[in-house]
């Protein structure tokens, strides 16, 4: 008896549900198409036009501050060697020690990777290294089909 009192509901709720869309339907037909007031186009593209205009000047001004603060960084480097109290040794001494540093990181890095490669073998199964490099693999593939397919539908296309 429940079970019919439900079916009976359900039923009820898809005829009210059916009548309200035929409802919705009606009026759309009989409101008529909308049409954008006359000259639409031609505002939009100039607003896109003035928003590219506006995009291009900020990328060329973030350009033009960037090149300026290197080209005065590499002037403030180069005059650097002309006073005689960095010259004697201050800056010589701060590259050479920079320097120094990266080798020992780079040689630092390079031991501890080949210790780890020597020893990964014996610990993890070559049909384990070369499946789960495989599923590496398909994995960076799928990534960078979906990173082509993303980029390839985003932008504006300006005619």
């Amino acid at each position: 008896m429940n079970d019919q009192q439900s079916n009976g509901e359900i039923r009820f709720e898809e005829i009210m549900l059916e009548t309200a869309w035929e409802e919705v339907e009606t009026v759309f037909r009989a409101s008529g198409q909308v049409a954008p007031l006359p000259g639409f186009t031609s505002r939009f593209m100039e607003r896109l036009e003035l928003a590219r205009q506006r995009e291009e000047r900020l990328q060329a001004t973030a350009l033009i501050i960037s090149n300026l603060v290197i080209a005065l960084g590499f002037i403030i480097l180069i005059s650097l060697q002309f006073v005689p109290s960095i010259s004697s040794g201050g800056l010589l001494e701060l590259w050479v020690g920079l320097i120094t540093r990266l080798v020992v990181f780079v040689k630092m890095v390079s031991g501890v990777l080949s210790t780890f490669f020597r020893t990964i073998p014996a610990l993890v199964p070559t049909s384990w290294l070369v499946s789960g490099f495989t599923l590496m693999g398909l994995v960076v593939v799928l990534w960078i089909s979906m990173v082509r397919r993303h980029i390839r539908v985003q932008g504006a296309r300006h005619d």
